[in-house]
């Protein structure tokens, strides 16, 4: 039904507004054009008549109990009677029905909507819709009750930012917002601000991250591998200078067939941060202790494992104290980064962004790597092939595969799949798969995707010692690797060595 005026049972709601009433199976929208309005349909129930249920709130009334369902050739089984084929038969007031192909094929009449309560809706004689009754003494229609609420004749309440409700002729009726279902641009997502009933959408923050054999993820979502060993600028900010943080990388066994990150140094605010292994950092030089808070600088632990450091310009660092490096940055930053991690314009097509401006493709991606050097020693050794037979795949496939087994639905891990597989290939504890679990773990947790203690189902947790130390249990060796790597990683600092080579992710 379609009305010229936007009124029901005296409620007047503004525009895009549906509208519920006491009656759950009707439906009315505001709209500029007026207001229609529908009524359910309900389905026709092949049960006996106290098999049927009404739930008090609900339009349609449902089935109960066991129902033994039969047929009949060329008869149609219609609740407790068998109707011949092509016979039409009444199945209520409403409902018209005629037998075809031993299926009850039915028509029900549309009932006009009523604009008084439903207690005053009354069916007269043998018809088929309700017709509104004499409602009585005015003073008997002063209140309305609704879900335990007493309401004054004319009052409208506000539910809730998307709904208000108004007692009008002793009926409540509902109006809700109706919001917008599109879904928000890449780079946003939808919010629902404090008092607002709508979702808005909101640019949304960026990720850069390098784990284990120096695999990248840029804030544009672009995966690639660099076993680039020197120091190199992961990300700065290119356009105010506010912040920078640059990347150590060294060769993280004696066969230098794969690298990893074993520094970090941040610039913001006029300090120097510089992360180290086993967490330890220090600020402009000095050693410090945890919690730190100094300058609008928070550095903190936030587990045995991690630490977590905010700068003033809303930047947030994550680092394990190993290889694994997090770089959040909010949506100012968008379009004015640069380095290894891309330039946040939610493009990753032209992520591969050299120091002189210009693009490369991941077949010359060597090129981008290098122009981001800012020592003296970068990319000067090419690593030997890596011993992965096929023997050896298939255990280091078992490891990988927790990446499909402990993530539930969190997408995309395909690439931590094949970085987890590239690092196995030169892994002599059989333990750095947990850096590429790490690194998806945090990706899904940022995906707002549920998932299970990957640690230990992976055999990637530590245990604590009697002094407070965490070391690994008896199933794992990662922190002695690590150790063992840090004590035997030098730095090749001969000048005629050519580049390693990149190594994308697709």
């Amino acid at each position: 039904s379609v009305f010229s005026e936007c009124k029901l049972h005296g409620h007047v709601p503004s525009n895009n507004r549906e509208i519920m009433s006491a009656d759950p199976c009707l439906k009315c929208t505001c709209g500029s054009g007026g207001m229609t309005c529908s009524k359910i349909a309900c389905q026709v129930l092949n049960c006996l008549p106290d098999k049927i249920k009404y739930v008090e709130g609900e339009c349609c009334p449902k089935c109960v109990g066991n129902n033994t369902r039969f047929s009949v050739s060329h008869q149609c089984v219609v609740t407790n009677r068998l109707i011949k084929e092509g016979a039409h038969f009444n199945y209520d007031k409403c409902t018209k029905c005629v037998c075809r192909n031993e299926t009850s094929i039915c028509y029900r009449e549309t009932c006009p909507v009523l604009q008084c309560p439903l207690k005053h809706q009354r069916l007269i004689g043998n018809g088929c819709c309700k017709e509104c009754i004499d409602e009585g003494p005015p003073e008997l229609q002063q209140q309305c009750r609704y879900n335990g609420h007493v309401y004054e004749e004319g009052e409208t309440k506000q539910i809730d930012a998307c709904m208000e409700c108004k007692c009008s002729d002793g009926l409540i009726t509902c109006s809700k917002t109706m919001c917008n279902d599109s879904s928000c641009p890449s780079g946003s997502t939808p919010v629902i601000e404090k008092g607002e009933c709508c979702p808005k959408c909101v640019e949304t923050s960026a990720t850069c991250m390098v784990f284990g054999d120096l695999h990248y993820k840029t804030f544009d979502g672009l995966m690639y591998t660099s076993r680039g060993v020197g120091k190199y600028q992961m990300v700065a900010d290119c356009s105010k200078h506010t912040f920078s943080v640059r990347v150590a990388n060294v060769f993280r066994t004696k066969t230098r067939a794969s690298s990893s990150t074993k520094r970090v140094t941040i610039k913001a605010a006029g300090s120097r941060i510089n992360l180290g292994q086993k967490l330890i950092t220090k600020v402009n030089g000095r050693p410090i202790s945890f919690p730190y808070f100094n300058n609008n600088i928070e550095i903190q632990k936030i587990d045995s494992s991690m630490l977590q450091i905010h700068l003033p310009n809303g930047v947030e660092i994550m680092w394990n104290g190993r290889s694994f490096l997090e770089v959040t940055v909010p949506p100012k930053f968008k379009k004015k980064l640069c380095g290894l991690c891309g330039n946040f314009n939610l493009n990753m097509r032209d992520d591969m962004k050299m120091r002189n401006g210009s693009v490369v493709n991941e077949a010359n991606a060597m090129k981008f790597v290098n122009s981001w050097c800012v020592g003296r020693n970068c990319g000067r050794k090419v690593g030997h092939a890596r011993p992965c037979g096929r023997p050896r795949n298939k255990s280091i496939k078992r490891n990988c595969d927790y990446i499909n087994e402990l993530f539930g639905l969190c997408p995309f891990s395909k690439k931590y799949h094949k970085a987890c597989m590239l690092d196995m290939c030169d892994c002599p504890s059989g333990k750095c798969y947990c850096e590429s679990l790490m690194a998806y773990a945090q990706y899904c947790k940022r995906e707002r995707v549920t998932i299970s203690d990957w640690q230990t189902a992976s055999k990637c947790t530590t245990r604590r010692t009697k002094k407070g130390t965490h070391r690994p249990n008896n199933s794992s060796r990662m922190e002695q690797l690590w150790q063992q790597i840090n004590s035997s990683i030098t730095i090749n600092k001969s000048k005629n060595m050519s580049p390693p080579p990149i190594l994308p992710i697709s």
